[in-house]
């Protein structure tokens, strides 16, 4: 294929292809509440553990997007950029956040079990596989998955790009292989802590993320007109705790992730709709932003913090304002910072050491 730009009109939508998008930044927050209320020990939150797979639909959708703006931009995916953006963006926080813990208590955080997995994104095989993986650090395994992706996906991407207008299909494909191959292994007597944390058994929500990207907007319209059926089954993700777990490992976490993209369906398609006006609520849009740092600090806090004799959903408040403060001090003091200061400005730019897409 030559080096040709791809037409973003037709491959994304408008909104897609916008510097950020707000009600994406809700959808996150509200992702991560649903987390932190789940190891917060909530008996209402027992399924709060769906919003990591909400979690992995907006990465996909929105690093498919990030690459395919600069493919039309340049014609080209300056992979290597990619790969230092991600790690300026993620890695300092992770690495100062360890290092506060092991400076409250070395004891609690093993080089072996605990450090090196999570700062080298392979916690998600050392708990699947009960090779003594990270407990204080456990939370990074999603952080590991997504790594994974970011891995593979850029070269995958400019496989996709040689038969574009398959690649809404292509996506998808993978996506079902990824369900299919993880009810197999169900079926095949392995472990559900195994299969929950396999990346090769988790990355159809990053794969349904991908597909919503390349969509046409044409396409995104009519994902997002299914809104209503979408709300019912993340609610019934949610709320049905009789329901076995086993569900999910059998279809259910892709049935969560396309409903996720039909979300992210209307809230691209329909900014004016009362769905995408309650997402790009300020303050939500704000948590949304640094919920990245709220995600690293919640676990820890959670498993440091004395109970101090207090009701449970009490604690929980009292653990998420110290989480909220930390996540805060993140953003602006690390985060922030380390975008500014330590990115190249040919990585910002991703456009000095191409690699071609042909």
């Amino acid at each position: 294929m030559p080096s040709e730009a791809i037409d973003l009109s037709r491959t994304v939508s408008p909104a897609a292809s916008a510097s950020r998008i707000r009600g994406i930044d809700g959808l996150r927050a509200l992702a991560a509440v649903s987390v932190y209320l789940l190891h917060a020990g909530l008996p209402f939150a027992q399924r709060g553990g769906i919003g990591v797979d909400v979690f992995f639909v907006i990465s996909g959708f929105v690093i498919t997007r990030s690459l395919l703006a600069e493919h039309g931009r340049s014609g080209v995916i300056d992979i290597p950029a990619f790969y230092l953006r991600r790690a300026v963006r993620l890695w300092p926080a992770l690495a100062v956040m360890i290092l506060t813990f092991v400076l409250i208590d070395s004891s609690r955080m093993p080089l072996k079990n605990e450090i090196l997995p999570s700062l080298l994104y392979y916690s998600n095989w050392t708990r699947a596989f009960d090779l003594g993986g990270p407990v204080l650090m456990g939370h990074t395994w999603t952080l590991a998955v997504e790594e994974q992706f970011y891995l593979v996906w850029p070269f995958a991407l400019l496989a996709c790009l040689r038969w574009r207008s398959h690649a809404v299909t292509i996506a998808l494909a993978l996506a079902a292989a990824s369900a299919v191959w993880r009810a197999h292994l169900l079926l095949s007597g392995h472990s559900e802590n195994e299969i929950f944390h396999r990346f090769d058994t988790r990355f159809d929500g990053l794969m349904v993320g991908a597909a919503l990207a390349f969509a046409s907007i044409g396409t995104i319209r009519a994902i997002g007109r299914l809104f209503p059926l979408a709300a019912v089954v993340l609610a019934a993700a949610l709320y049905n705790y009789q329901w076995p777990k086993a569900w999910l490992f059998l279809g259910g976490y892709l049935l969560v992730a396309c409903a996720t993209a039909i979300v992210l369906a209307r809230v691209i398609a329909t900014p004016r709709s009362v769905v995408t006006q309650c997402l790009e609520w300020s303050p939500l849009v704000f948590f949304g932003r640094i919920s990245y740092g709220f995600y690293l600090w919640h676990l820890p806090v959670l498993l440091t913090l004395p109970g101090f004799g207090l009701p449970i959903w009490q604690r929980a408040v009292v653990c998420f304002l110290i989480t909220l403060g930390f996540a805060v001090l993140s953003w602006f003091l690390i985060e922030t910072p380390a975008k500014r200061y330590l990115l190249p400005r040919w990585a910002a730019a991703g456009s000095s050491r191409p690699v071609p897409a042909a």
